[in-house]
C-alpha cells in the first residue's frame, strides 16, 4: 500500500499540473523602440581657417598654409613630400579632402601638399583626433577638410604675381560669375624656382654650393567649377582639377646611402560631381561622384652629378568613388 506521503506527492504533482500558474512578476509589451543618430556628427575639437587669412598669407601651396594650424607639424619625408603630422601620428593616418572626396593617393595613402595650389581654396576645416565613421579608414588623427571658393559678388577675381631670389615666380588667379542660376570659377596656378637658398652657416662637403643640390621644382595647376541652383534646397556642382609638376628631391646628408631622385612626372587629375536635392519635408538627398587619376615617375640616380639613372619607377592609380545619405 502506497504511504500517505506519497498520496501527498501525487495530489500535489496533479494540482500542479490542472491549475494554471500565476508568475509574480509583471510584464510589460511595448511598441517598437527606434535609437537613431544623425549621419553628420561633428566631433571637437574643429579648427577652420577662412579665405580671408589663406589670401593674406600669400602662401603658394597648402605646404604653407599648414604651418599656421596650431599644433600641426609639416615636414619633408625622405621622399621629399611635405607632409601633416597631428601630434606626433603618422602622414598615413590623416585623410585630406577637397569638396567632399579624398586627395590621399590610394598608392600609399599620401599626398605631397607643396605640389597642391592655394588660389582656389575657400576654407579649410580640420578636425583633431577620431572623426566620424562617415569619412572612411585611415582617418584615426583626423582630418582637414578643403572647400573650393565660391561665388562672391564683392570678390569675383583676382591676379597676383610673385618674385623672389634663385628665379622663384608665381602667377596665379580666378576669375567668377553669374548668370541667372548659373554660377562657375576659372582659376590657374603656376609657380617654379631653382631651388632654396642655405643659410650662410651652413657649411657641408656633400652640398658645397650656397644653393640646396637638387631642390628645383615646377608646378602649373588649373581649376574650374560650374554650378546649378534649381531651387533654394536643390543644387548641383561640377569641378575639374588638373595639377601637374615637375619636382627634384635634395639628397639626404651624413647617411650612408642617400636617394638622388627626381620627379619628372607628377600628374593629379579629377573630376567631382556634388549634388543636394530637397524630396521631402525636412529630408534632402546628397551624392558625390569623382574620378581621380593619378601618375607619377621616380627617376633614381647613381650619383650627386645625377647623370646616369639606375632606375626608373612608374605609378598609375584610378580611383572611381560614388556616396549618397539622406540624413533623416
Amino acid at each position: 500500500m502506497l504511504s500517505k506521503l506519497h498520496f501527498l506527492y501525487i495530489y500535489l504533482f496533479t494540482a500542479y499540473c490542472i491549475f494554471p500558474q500565476v508568475d509574480s512578476v509583471k510584464t510589460y509589451k511595448l511598441d517598437e523602440v527606434k535609437v537613431q543618430s544623425s549621419i553628420l556628427i561633428e566631433p571637437k575639437p574643429v579648427i577652420k581657417i577662412e579665405k580671408e587669412i589663406i589670401q593674406s598669407s600669400d602662401a603658394v601651396s597648402l605646404s604653407e598654409i599648414s604651418k599656421q594650424i596650431p599644433s600641426v607639424k609639416v615636414q619633408n619625408n625622405s621622399r621629399g613630400e611635405s607632409q601633416i603630422y597631428f601630434r606626433g601620428s603618422s602622414s598615413r593616418q590623416l585623410t585630406l579632402f577637397f569638396d567632399g572626396v579624398p586627395l590621399n593617393i590610394p598608392w600609399d595613402n599620401r599626398i605631397d601638399l607643396s605640389l597642391l595650389p592655394s588660389n582656389a581654396i575657400e576654407n579649410i576645416e580640420i578636425t583633431k583626433g577620431i572623426p566620424s565613421t562617415v569619412y572612411g579608414a585611415n582617418t584615426i588623427s583626423g582630418v582637414v577638410d578643403i572647400s573650393s571658393l565660391s561665388y562672391s559678388k564683392s570678390n569675383n577675381k583676382q591676379i597676383k604675381v610673385m618674385g623672389g631670389e634663385n628665379y622663384f615666380q608665381n602667377y596665379s588667379g580666378y576669375w567668377s560669375d553669374k548668370v541667372d542660376k548659373l554660377h562657375y570659377l576659372l582659376s590657374f596656378s603656376y609657380f617654379s624656382t631653382d631651388g632654396f637658398s642655405l643659410p650662410n652657416s651652413f657649411t657641408n662637403s656633400e652640398n658645397p654650393t650656397k644653393l640646396r643640390i637638387n631642390s628645383s621644382l615646377t608646378s602649373l595647376s588649373g581649376f574650374a567649377k560650374f554650378g546649378y541652383e534649381f531651387s533654394h534646397n536643390s543644387k548641383i556642382s561640377l569641378s575639374m582639377s588638373s595639377k601637374s609638376s615637375q619636382k627634384n628631391v635634395p639628397p639626404e646628408i651624413n647617411v650612408n646611402k642617400p636617394r638622388f631622385w627626381k620627379y619628372p612626372e607628377w600628374q593629379h587629375n579629377s573630376i567631382i560631381l556634388n549634388g543636394r536635392h530637397g524630396i521631402s519635408d525636412g529630408a534632402n538627398l546628397s551624392y558625390s561622384f569623382s574620378v581621380t587619376k593619378f601618375n607619377m615617375q621616380i627617376d633614381q640616380y647613381q650619383s650627386i652629378d645625377y647623370r646616369l639613372i639606375d632606375d626608373i619607377e612608374r605609378m598609375m592609380t584610378l580611383h572611381f568613388m560614388a556616396e549618397y545619405y539622406i540624413p533623416q
